[in-house]
């Protein structure tokens, strides 16, 4: 029954196990396996004084784990013969690494892993020695010390040789010493010889002092380990409760007459799990199964307490402690190979739960598991939100409790709605269902969102950096995401989700039920009958800069980039602007024509933009290729920064003005030079569609750098497209887009002589605004999305493209400030993402028909940049080492719209009812129908507060209810209702997750669970 109790499938079903190497403290006596002096070639090693209780013990629990175990030993002390003075307390080992002895010590090591699988047990893992620094201690035992150099200097010399040779598979764990010590003990790690053989690292938490004066864990310690190290796991090795001195929070030994101490051991239990778990721990070790009621026995009276103790005179029976029901709420339902996910908890909510700790976990059955303990004397309702089945229901948590919650439909679950009570460990495992339970008031009210969409296709690790990048996908040849495709097949009573949230999400897909009833009474009513502008396209720049920093990565990393802009695996841009020569997103100025007043354009040539040159070209051409590949077009338009030098007034690009007036013959030879770079370009296959005017005709009033800049007015803009521009190109490209203003939204209500005229206007097709009179949204900054209304109001006939935007533009402390900032996550790269969302989602709702990203690749530093104005792209690039690049929120946040609103999609009649527009405030939305009649929302959500938004369909007659978290952007895809009708739909009031889909695979299985990762796209 005994051991059952931990290791049967009516048990605990334990999966992780430690072995001693030789005698502890909890032993009758010190003994060792090899006590012959001076035996450096182990010839007499002998594992006998094994083979009579534990090896036997060892062996029936792995008979009764139907999960399977892993093993791992660890050593107290070597042989005394090895020793500097012939003891076993607090010795050191004769010599220094790489002599006879510590070889000795490494063999001794390798004879113990290989005697114990002659037993049939084999060993997963060894960690160097047990605590080797010297804690404060009233009573010592068997314990070799060294320091981090010296283990560093072990393992490279001895013990990785010798296991690599012998046991290659076997993982070394460092340290196995307290949390506290962590962060300094990276000897080992910033040694490439010592690193190499290193899997883990193991940490005791003796140094909680059971959170006396509310001591913090070392919890971000483990963390800060994690973001350094993430390819390291961190496994807590040993913890136990009695160990502390009577008087001292819940003092010496077992406690079996004091429930309360009894409970508060459980209760410390589950918070140090938990903490650690939450923190990218892969598992946690008790120290002995079982001990006698005092304790023991142990060879030096360092009586502490466990799980399970027996009566040890009578034999008849056992004491399951609170501290095994704790337990049991982790290893029961935490398989190996689950994955730690995404927890937050409301800001509203934060103080309330101050005391309720959590974390949670996807299983590889697809069950979410949350495991919550509250230390709070009073309980608490919570509202939990799944986000990936648009689920919400309300659980109890009474006082001094704790509750493992497990939703899914996993091959060990059960309906059973049995809940945990006070001073109680007892799991609950409740189904919610998909409704939104309102929170009773006879305990605290609070709300905690469970958040899903993390997979292991994408790692945020760094091998440029040494680090983890918090947010940021880090992309290599071997390791990439992608978007998934099962959208593509979305059943007619399912909605499709893609989802981006600041807690981790990145395009995570999930489906949810539709209903078939309208709700006039719903906070968002689509009416699709009403339809507005149609879509152009979504995409980016293709600078020379863009063109110099793809050609910097590896060959198949190039190709990893155009596949995750262009593919149908990835965002599938359809729209790209190539600027006409020179930017300052070049390494020089330069132009197609520099010979002087050569009006004929006889010496024009785009070799510049052509190997060996530039790959500019290149690139355009194999996006071209992707997009083709992709079933979908790829729109081009083309913007000049400046003339040839020759051409204008002062005879320089910056600020500068054109020589004459338009109509005369250096405006009409700019006419013909934007002629024959259309002519060029589309000789190399690459048609272009649109051509603005200028990119930013108009001089920036606090503008501090200058570059190549055509300087003009409206009317100067008139009289250039009546008189030059516009005839040459109705002549030679009549199907060509002339795009008026290309400059800031702002300006938009004011640059309007082209269209007055009668003549001019005959030309035009189009206007272009920029952003970067948004400055981030600071001070309440508005957009100008109004401007956009009566810009459509008065044209109606002329399309408005966003042509231009990027982040990293201003000033140090003005929004998200100046360049790249790969670091700063919560301050400045999510923030930059929620922008884009906000001004694409409030563009489009105001008539605009796409939006075009500045550079689709910069460097890390934001360039090159020949005038020193580096910014932010979607992508950057390790420009150094040419492996790696970083997808960053604003990458996912394009592709909520590039994937989804293809060309030729129509904006629909989006209204939000009365009631819920104050709620909705934060909230930004725009609806489309796209060419094959499937609707799609876009929804994003600036608050710090999970949004319950339900939707109508007025003219399909449907009705849906999501669930949108705290700043987060989400886009929902409605099926194909043209030739169904209602009977076709089947609600079934239930969710349905693409969970099982996900690609949950990592190699390591350690403990009770598996180290989580972050991402959330398919590969």
């Amino acid at each position: 029954m005994l051991v059952d109790a931990y290791f049967g499938d009516d048990g605990l079903q334990y999966t992780i196990g430690r072995i001693p190497i030789g005698s502890t403290d909890f032993s009758l006596t010190i003994y060792s396996y090899n006590d012959v002096e001076g035996d450096l070639a182990m010839e007499n090693f002998s594992i006998d004084m094994d083979k009579t209780k534990k090896i036997p013990f060892i062996q029936r629990a792995m008979d009764k784990s139907s999960r399977g175990m892993k093993l791992y030993g660890s050593s107290w002390a070597p042989p005394a013969w090895m020793t500097t003075e012939n003891t076993t307390i607090n010795c050191a080992v004769q010599g220094y690494p790489g002599g006879e002895y510590w070889e000795a010590l490494a063999l001794y090591y390798s004879k113990f892993v290989s005697a114990y699988e002659g037993e049939g047990i084999p060993i997963w893992a060894i960690t160097t020695q047990n605590e080797p620094t010297q804690q404060f201690s009233f009573k010592y035992w068997q314990s070799l010390r060294f320091n981090v150099t010296t283990e560093r200097d072990f393992i490279k010399r001895d013990l990785g040789p010798i296991m690599k040779a012998n046991h290659p598979d076997l993982k070394i764990i460092m340290m196995d010493d307290q949390k506290d010590l962590l962060l300094d003990w990276d000897a080992t790690l910033l040694d490439a010889d010592s690193a190499q053989y290193v899997s883990g690292a193991g940490v005791h938490w003796y140094k909680d002092l059971d959170f006396l004066v509310d001591t913090a864990g070392n919890f971000d310690d483990l963390e800060t380990f994690h973001k350094s190290y993430p390819d390291l796991f961190i496994l807590a090795t040993e913890a136990c409760e009695g160990y502390l001195i009577d008087g001292l929070v819940t003092g010496a030994g077992p406690t079996l007459q004091n429930p309360t101490f009894a409970w508060q051991r459980a209760q410390i239990y589950a918070r140090d799990i938990i903490g650690d778990l939450a923190h990218y721990a892969s598992g946690w070790t008790d120290w002995n199964l079982v001990l006698n009621t005092t304790g023991g026995p142990t060879w030096i009276e360092n009586l502490v307490d466990s799980p399970i103790l027996i009566d040890e005179e009578g034999g008849a029976e056992f004491y399951k402690q609170p501290m095994y029901y704790a337990m049991g709420h982790f290893s029961k339902f935490l398989p190996p190979d689950s994955v730690r996910v995404a927890l937050t908890t409301n800001s509203s909510a934060s103080s309330t739960l101050t005391k309720v700790d959590s974390v949670a976990f996807l299983t590889p059955d697809n069950q979410v598991v949350l495991i919550l303990s509250n230390r709070d004397s009073s309980a608490h309702d919570i509202t939990l939100s799944l986000s990936s089945q648009q689920l919400s229901t309300n659980v109890t948590l009474e006082a001094l409790s704790i509750k493992t919650i497990v939703i899914g439909e996993g091959s060990g679950n059960n309906s059973s709605n049995s809940s945990s009570s006070t001073n109680s460990a007892s799991s609950a495992t409740e189904t919610p269902i998909a409704t939104t339970a309102t929170p009773t008031s006879s305990a605290s009210s609070a709300s905690v969102f469970l958040q899903r969409g993390v997979t292991a296709s994408c790692t945020s690790w760094s091998t440029r950096y040494h680090q983890a990048i918090e947010g940021i996908c880090v992309c290599n040849a071997t390791s990439c995401d992608s978007v998934s495709a099962e959208y593509l097949s979305l059943p007619s009573s399912q909605v499709g989700l893609f989802q981006t949230s600041k807690a981790g999400d990145r395009l995570a897909y999930s489906t949810l039920e539709i209903g078939n009833t309208s709700d006039d009474t719903a906070d968002l009513i689509i009416d699709s009958a009403s339809t507005y502008q149609e879509i152009i396209g979504f995409g980016g720049a293709f600078t020379d800069s863009t063109a110099i920093n793809v050609y910097l990565m590896d060959t198949d990393v190039q190709q990893l980039i155009l596949e995750a802009y262009f593919s149908d695996t990835g965002l599938q841009y359809s729209l790209g602007r190539i600027p006409i020569a020179s930017t300052d997103f070049s390494e020089y100025v330069y132009s197609y024509n520099p010979s002087v007043d050569d009006f004929e354009m006889a010496n024009f040539s785009i070799d510049v933009d052509k190997e060996p040159l530039s790959n500019k070209l290149s690139l355009i051409q194999r996006a071209l290729n992707e997009t083709s590949q992709a079933s979908r077009n790829l729109t081009l338009f083309a913007s000049s920064w400046a003339p040839p030098v020759w051409m204008t007034a002062g005879n320089t690009t910056l600020n500068c003005e054109m020589n004459g007036y338009p109509g005369g013959e250096y405006w009409k030879a700019l006419a013909l030079y934007y002629l024959k770079f259309i002519d060029a370009y589309e000789a190399e296959g690459v048609p272009l569609w649109g051509l603005t005017t200028q990119n930013e005709p108009t001089k920036q009033d606090l503008a501090t750098k200058f570059w190549q800049s055509l300087r003009f007015n409206s009317t100067t803009e008139r009289d250039f497209i009546k008189r030059d521009l516009g005839p040459m190109m109705k002549e030679n490209h009549p199907d060509l887009k002339i795009i008026i203003l290309d400059d800031q939204k702002d300006l938009l209500l004011d640059w309007n002589a082209s269209l007055l005229d009668e003549e001019a206007r005959s030309y035009v097709s189009g206007v272009g605004v920029h952003w970067y009179k948004n400055l981030d949204f600071a001070f309440g900054t508005s957009g100008d999305f109004d401007d956009l209304v009566t810009f459509h109001d008065a044209h109606p006939d002329i399309f408005i493209l966003a042509t231009e935007a990027c982040e990293g533009s201003l000033v140090k402390g003005l929004g998200t400030g100046v360049g790249t900032n790969l670091f700063d996550y919560n301050n400045i790269t999510w923030q930059r993402g929620e922008n884009y969302a906000r001004d694409i989602i409030n563009d489009l709702a105001s008539f605009a028909s796409g939006w075009t990203d500045w550079n689709l690749v910069l460097n890390a530093t934001g360039g090159p940049n020949w005038a020193d104005n580096q910014v932010d792209a979607p992508i950057l690039v390790d420009e150094e080492g040419g492996a790696e690049f970083y997808k960053q929120p604003m990458y996912y946040i394009m592709g909520h719209f590039s994937k989804f609103l293809v060309p030729g999609s129509v904006q629909v009649q989006l209204n939000v009812s009365t009631d819920a527009r104050t709620e909705l405030e934060n909230v930004d939305r725009v609806a489309f129908l796209t060419p094959t009649n499937q609707l799609v929302v876009v929804l994003s959500n600036r608050d710090s507060t999970n949004k319950s938004i339900r939707m109508s369909l007025q003219v399909e007659q449907r009705t849906v209810t999501v669930v949108l978290p705290a700043n987060s952007v989400q886009t929902v895809l409605f099926p194909d209702f043209s030739n169904r009708s209602n009977e076709d739909i089947v609600a079934s009031g239930s969710t349905s997750s693409s969970a099982a889909s996900l690609p949950y695979s990592l190699s390591i299985m350690v403990a009770v669970v598996i180290i989580s990762t972050l991402g959330a796209m398919e590969s």
